[in-house]
């Protein structure tokens, strides 16, 4: 039998995150089911940086997020930011008006514009089907590649060991531990780290301790080509402010998004061309462009807890099974904050108590 201090189960964004931030010289195990980390959502993920995503809490996750990418501090060799400018823009189609005001509100930092400077920053735009529009500078891509990659050449560097193709089958609680079992080995561990993503209900199951509710969501996107007269390298991201769909320029290309959010078992997900086809239809209905070619689609499930908010901390039911999970759709944006209060619940600190009490699994189970 394998001893580790602690086995995080999962090897996606948050995972590795929280393996490159643990500093306390521990014996670390990160097990992957799959044949490579960041298999299914990290690896799938158009991610932004927008400080205005979110509830309450994903918000201030974003705010404690920034100082991480803009500094990311990992390696002396590859310290430059893993931000580059994008810019963020909603735009208020007929109709929208009260969702449009409910999300100024929640977001004072944003900045309403008129409808010909939204056209100026993304002429495909047609004037006629919106009536108010708002941008967000401060918005970001993200290198999710690099940034994942970096986090795992420091958990390396940690000590953490990786097995991919482990898949944990059984988790059984004794009086030395959890024995984690992968069919092909046996490990002891005193702490359990769940970030199994959509799995992570059914890695609690394992452990005999009732699910919190997650729910995996597919996310599509499809890769089409502009006119060659567009010149979209500065464009922001564009959505409506409905929720309806959102794309980006990348590489001369557009990312495009139906914006869905179906319900799926956890799974190798794939786009559903029904849900494609309704959503280019949506954006074609906004913009000065007919998607005749889809060059690209793939889709990728983004996990939610049943209030739209992460799991983190000890399952109060359990001892030493401790929960990473249920970053929805914002779990790279806020993977910095999250790997780095999840590290110090670990390490036995507090540095964010009301965040961590926003976090703590122990609000789905009842008192």
């Amino acid at each position: 039998m394998h001893d580790f201090d602690i086995i995080i189960i999962g090897s996606g964004i948050c995972g590795a995150g929280l393996a490159a931030h643990l500093q306390d010289s521990k014996r670390i195990l990160m097990l992957e089911m799959e044949p490579q980390p960041g298999f299914h959502s990290t690896g799938r993920s158009a991610a932004l940086y927008i400080r205005s995503y979110g509830n309450v809490t994903i918000r201030a996750l974003n705010e404690l997020s920034l100082p991480f990418f803009n500094d990311p501090q990992v390696d002396s060799k590859e310290d430059e930011s893993v931000l580059s400018q994008r810019g963020f823009l909603s735009i208020c189609l007929h109709g929208q008006d009260e969702m449009f005001e409910s999300f100024l509100q929640d977001n004072p930092i944003l900045k309403e514009i008129n409808v010909q400077q939204a056209l100026e920053l993304v002429p495909l735009l047609r004037p006629e089907t919106f009536n108010r529009a708002v941008y967000e500078p401060e918005a970001y891509d993200i290198d999710v590649a690099g940034m994942h990659q970096r986090w795992l050449k420091q958990a390396a560097k940690n000590g953490c060991v990786l097995e991919c193709q482990s898949e944990v089958l059984s988790l059984e609680k004794t009086t030395d531990g959890w024995v984690v079992d992968t069919g092909s080995k046996t490990y002891l561990t005193k702490t359990v780290v769940n970030s199994a993503g959509a799995w992570a209900d059914a890695v609690a199951k394992l452990a005999s301790i009732t699910p919190v509710g997650l729910t995996p969501k597919r996310r599509s996107i499809i890769v089409t080509s502009l006119p060659d007269n567009c010149d979209s390298e500065n464009w922001p991201l564009f959505c409506d402010a409905g929720d309806n769909w959102y794309a980006k320029p990348e590489s001369g290309k557009l990312l495009i998004s139906p914006a869905d959010a179906d319900p799926v078992p956890a799974c190798d997900i794939y786009p559903d061309d029904m849900v494609i086809a309704e959503g280019i239809h949506r954006f074609e209905s906004a913009v000065d462009l007919d998607v005749t070619r889809i060059e690209n689609k793939w889709a990728g499930l983004r996990t939610f807890a049943p209030d739209n908010t992460p799991v983190v901390g000890f399952d109060p039911r359990s001892e030493g099974f401790f929960w990473l999970a249920g970053q929805g759709g914002y779990g790279i944006q806020t993977a910095p904050a999250l790997s780095q209060i999840a590290a110090d619940l670990l390490e036995g600190k507090s540095s964010h108590p009301e965040l961590e009490t926003a976090l703590s699994p122990a609000r789905f189970v009842d008192n």
